[in-house]
């Protein structure tokens, strides 16, 4: 078993509750980190980059993958935390963001000119009502002409849990790094000691075929 199939075996030894738990649980900055990672293990060619400041323009993060015929520019918002249809301003700040990821050419470092957003995908770390959904989908869909997925809590449990099991064992991977420093250490000095001796033999074969036809 590799060393990320065994990561992927602890992860799924933590119920799915407690993962979302973990998840729901991480102040905004290591998520933001945590998503990067998590959107550069999925789409191993695409270039992902944080984008949360003052000047993001709605987006926190962008996904950016290219082919022979067209580059697509996904625009990530991030929700934290439960949306339900009773929250109706959070909601409204959520079609604010998305609102200024499709209308605003952004500036993106990989392009000399300015870049439009393909389609925004909304990331939703905790619960979404089926209403709160599908308000969000049918405004942006009508009224923004854009394209939405919602990527919900169940579906980053799954995801970050096949390719990113990391987020989930923190201190446990630590260990688990200075385990396989410690063995690949030892593996090298045993390396070492056989070719010094094996050099030594080497070296000393000969004296003691030279000294055995003396003494004969």
């Amino acid at each position: 078993m590799s060393g990320k199939e065994n990561l992927i075996r602890r992860a799924r030894q933590i119920t799915a509750r407690d993962r979302m738990i973990k998840l729901m649980s991480l102040q905004e900055p290591e998520l933001h980190k945590s998503l990067e990672k998590l959107f550069s293990e999925i789409h191993k060619d695409a270039t992902v980059i944080v984008t949360h400041s003052p000047q993001e323009l709605g987006a926190d993060l962008v996904v950016i993958t290219k082919n022979e015929i067209r580059e697509s520019i996904a625009s990530i918002v991030v929700c934290m935390g439960h949306l339900r249809g009773e929250t109706g301003q959070q909601i409204e700040r959520i079609l604010s963001q998305i609102k200024q990821c499709i209308d605003i050419p952004r500036e993106i470092s990989t392009r000399v000119d300015s870049a439009v957003t393909s389609e925004v995908w909304l990331v939703q770390v905790g619960e979404i009502s089926p209403n709160a959904k599908k308000r969000l989908l049918y405004q942006v869909k009508q009224e923004y002409k854009g394209s939405l997925a919602i990527l919900d809590i169940e579906w980053l449990v799954d995801r970050f849990t096949r390719y990113y099991p990391e987020v989930f064992l923190g201190g446990e991977v630590l260990a688990f790094i200075e385990q396989r420093i410690q063995q690949l250490e030892s593996m090298h000095t045993l390396s070492k000691k056989r070719k010094i001796s094996t050099c030594l033999n080497g070296m000393l074969s000969p004296i003691f075929l030279q000294a055995e036809y003396q003494s004969n």
